[in-house]
């Protein structure tokens, strides 16, 4: 009866004991990493008969100051993930055009929220929703015409990561959507060095490129740059 009760006592201890250590495996874990995007924009605006094509690259954006900015939430519970990001970029640009009198304004702000599925250690699949909300200013000699336009699209994507230690992760991933808008495409490589938990260095170019056209307005452009990042995880 005593070695019964012991035995009994020895298997509630290690039943107690595995469900701790499952139940400290299956907490979730959080990441925010700030980032500086320097995005360059190449395409064309229009707002009525007023059209601009730009073409502002990197450089540019550095003489202009024009360095946007981001944040970035995720959350892993494996195989679930969840991410949330929020970018806002300035730009001015002025001698554009064909008689070269043209100048143009856009204050541009992003949104994506969204939830990824990891179907192996190195490969997921996710889906979400980007929103982009743009105000845009066109002047030309003595005329101009601002204008603004928010929209909502659903996007698909896939993300590879070869490379996933303790210390460097490598990633690209890449999505595809509709919605508010005609299409929307993003594709993004990247890198990051944890020299010691909880902190990260990121970096990474991604390419942005949106097709939206209503009535009188159209923005049809191509957002690329570098992204640099200080994250840390809770």
């Amino acid at each position: 009866m005593l070695s019964t009760r012991r035995l009994l006592g020895a298997i509630v201890l290690l039943a107690a004991t595995w469900t701790h250590d499952a139940r400290a495996d299956e907490r979730w874990n959080f990441e925010l990493v700030p980032f500086v995007w320097t995005s360059a924009l190449d395409g064309q605006q229009r707002i009525g008969d007023l059209s601009a094509d730009v073409d502002a690259s990197f450089g540019d954006v550095l003489d202009l100051a024009n360095i946007g900015g981001s944040l970035r939430f995720s959350a892993h519970h494996l195989p679930w993930s969840i991410f949330g990001e929020v970018s806002y970029l300035e730009l001015e640009q002025d001698g554009i055009g064909p008689a070269g009198n043209t100048e143009l304004g856009v204050t541009q702000t992003l949104a994506e929220a969204g939830v990824g599925f990891w179907l192996s250690d190195h490969f997921q699949v996710y889906g979400g929703a980007r929103y982009q909300d743009v105000d845009n200013e066109i002047r030309s000699g003595t005329g101009g015409a601002g204008h603004g336009e928010s929209w909502v699209d659903g996007v698909l994507g896939v993300q590879l990561a070869p490379v996933a230690s303790d210390h460097w992760l490598l990633w690209i991933r890449g999505d595809a959507g509709t919605g508010g808008s005609d299409l929307v495409w993003l594709a993004e490589a990247g890198a990051a060095y944890s020299w010691k938990d909880p902190y990260a260095v990121y970096f990474a170019y991604r390419m942005l490129d949106t097709d939206y056209q209503k009535d009188d307005f159209e923005y049809d452009m191509r957002q690329s740059g570098f992204l640099f990042g200080f994250g840390f995880r809770f």
